[in-house]
């Protein structure tokens, strides 16, 4: 059977990072599923770093966007062994995109083109005080390169940023680069100008899972928000809601759980309605209920991933930061097969029905990476991440490479530095 998957939604394909922590002309290319070993120190976080500060500038001013980051603004361009920093950052990413496109206010739109590339530069600059600045914004068709929705000019030593509604140069707002204070694409809310808005959306969607026993746990309000928080907080409230839209749900839920978790035979909400929340319940095999308040920690993790899957609203790109925090070792084999279903199979035709996710994993653990490499079966991109020294201007830096894992004897896509790294076998 031909597999009809639309190959246009929701995903990243390809980064380029310059300039950014310990990132220097790094390239990587992602399928649905992506793990990434290596560890602590290795610049495997920074790689998530990078995919939060480009969804933060796709809705936030510059500083407000760098600050959220770990240390100081300075500290995230590239540091220098003698103490000085790079003075720009560079980010390349290539994106498949659903073609179909809805704003907040139900206006809908359709796009010509579903695979795009966004670039984008930032610089320090020191006029009397240092200040950021974007000294160069494009987002262009891949197939297409001559075609821009969002284009860099200069002129007489300034940068300017055209933002072109239909690609055409003929067509166009004209903003001086060092005037800014934010993307242009940060700037567009709207289904006038679907290309850029449908890249905006989705990057400023890109979620961050950092699940916590401890907001998994408690009740949520039942007024609360519907979504799964990436913290897992309000989870009851998106299980109620879940339960609505689909009588089986909880039966599919409970099925799910059980399969990785035969201590609990199904898992339901229930309503408080004196103090207005609900709560999450278990039910053990000799049928006595449990709320989640006595649950374990890796308990609660899994449960959280299970809605998560089954969760229609849960789409596109999803980043997970070790996934076996709080998991049994002997847990660790049913937790890959749970990461696995997380993220779609293109080649499962089964799986048409279900929102296309992408699942980009990091980890410090060699026995998840072990576990993986014996299920060859599960369709998945591997790296290791680990540090090497390049010499340059008579200093050696300290860089991030990430090296493509071959477990068997087929063969892994094409590495992502520069030159062809040796792959690697755990």
């Amino acid at each position: 059977m031909v597999c009809l998957v639309n190959l246009g939604d929701k995903m990243i394909t390809k980064l380029e990072i310059n300039g950014f922590k310990t990132f220097e002309d790094f390239k990587i290319s992602l399928s649905p599923f992506v793990i990434i070993a290596g560890a602590n120190g290795s610049g495997k976080s920074n790689l998530f770093d990078a995919i939060q500060l480009l969804s933060n500038l796709a809705e936030k001013d510059l500083k407000s966007a760098l600050s959220e980051q770990r240390g100081d603004i300075r500290e995230l361009f590239t540091q220098y062994p003698n103490g000085s920093y790079a003075k720009s950052m560079r980010f390349v990413v290539e994106m498949l995109l659903d073609k179909q496109i809805k704003d907040n206010w139900g206006e809908q739109n359709f796009l010509n083109h579903t695979r795009l590339r966004y670039h984008l530069e930032i610089a320090r600059e020191l006029k009397g005080v240092e200040r950021l600045s974007i000294t160069y914004e494009s987002l262009q068709v891949i197939s297409h390169p001559n075609k821009n929705y969002i284009n860099t000019d200069i002129e007489n030593n300034i940068p300017y940023i055209y933002l072109q509604p239909d690609g055409d140069m003929n067509q166009f707002r004209k903003h001086c680069a060092f005037d800014m204070k934010q993307t242009v694409l940060s700037g567009i809310n709207n289904t006038a100008l679907p290309h850029a808005f449908a890249v905006r959306e989705e990057m400023r969607n890109w979620n961050f899972l950092q699940l916590n026993p401890v907001e998994i746990r408690k009740p949520s309000a039942i007024l609360a928000k519907d979504f799964i928080g990436n913290d897992g907080a309000n989870l009851p409230t998106a299980l109620a809601r879940m339960k609505a839209e689909d009588s089986f749900f909880i039966k599919d839920l409970s099925r799910e759980i059980n399969n990785i978790l035969p201590s609990i035979v199904s898992v339901d909400i229930e309503e408080d309605k004196h103090k207005g929340e609900y709560v999450l319940v278990s039910t053990s095999p000799n049928g006595t209920k449990f709320s989640s308040q006595v649950l374990s920690e890796g308990t609660l993790r899994l449960i959280a991933l299970c809605a998560i899957k089954l969760d229609s609203q849960h789409k596109g790109v999803l980043c997970f930061e070790e996934p076996e925090d709080g998991i049994h070792p002997t847990s660790l084999e049913t937790m890959i097969v749970l990461l696995r279903d997380l993220a779609t199979n293109l080649q499962n035709t089964e799986e048409l029905e279900l929102p296309l996710r992408q699942l980009i994993v990091n980890t410090h653990s060699p026995v998840l990476v072990s576990h993986l490499l014996k299920q060859s079966e599960i369709e998945c991109k591997r790296f290791y991440a680990t540090l090497f020294s390049r010499v340059k201007e008579k200093q050696s830096l300290k860089l991030t490479k990430m090296i493509p894992v071959d477990g068997s004897d087929s063969d892994m896509s094409e590495g992502n530095q520069n030159g062809s790294p040796k792959r690697r076998r755990l």
